[in-house]
């Protein structure tokens, strides 16, 4: 754990102590707002500047705050867990051989055009430029879920 970094949730996706008592506590102060919303009506006044429906909605984008930071906690710990089993941020392998599929199907189709190669081969090296672009698409989806929680790692804040 970093210095400073609060953690509300365990390595094991179970949530803290701390960070059950942090989304319960702006959970209930969403409830007993929508509550007085209906009692009072949206446009009742609580004080000189704020409504209850406004105050709803402030609470409910709180609540929805505190989920998404404790979603991120959890793929910080998952990243700290690959981390530490030597897992690193892949590099972009799999777009640059998409991208060079991608370049070299437009390459076969203007030499076809232009009768630079024939049919037979154009089929080949059309082939070989589709079998590289799902290479590339496979190394891309294999490595997306594991770099996006080593970024939640190396990225993590407690500056919420």
């Amino acid at each position: 754990m970093k210095w400073g970094v609060r953690r509300y949730q365990n390595f094991n996706g179970s949530y803290t102590k701390a960070g059950l008592k942090r989304f319960e506590k702006s959970a209930a102060e969403y409830e007993d707002l929508k509550t007085k919303k209906k009692q009072y009506g949206a446009k009742t006044m609580m004080n000189s500047k704020t409504t209850y429906g406004r105050a709803t909605k402030l609470a409910k984008q709180q609540m929805k705050k505190d989920y998404k930071h404790l979603k991120q906690d959890k793929l910080a710990d998952q990243g700290k867990n690959l981390y530490a089993n030597g897992y690193r941020i892949t590099d972009n392998v799999g777009t640059k051989l998409t991208g060079a599929a991608t370049t070299g199907g437009t390459m076969i189709g203007y030499a076809y055009a232009n009768g630079l190669i024939n049919k037979k081969q154009t089929e080949s090296l059309a082939a070989i430029a589709g079998a590289t672009g799902a290479v590339g698409a496979g190394i891309s989806f294999v490595n997306y879920n594991k770099d996006r929680k080593l970024r939640a790692y190396y990225g993590h804040t407690s500056n919420y």
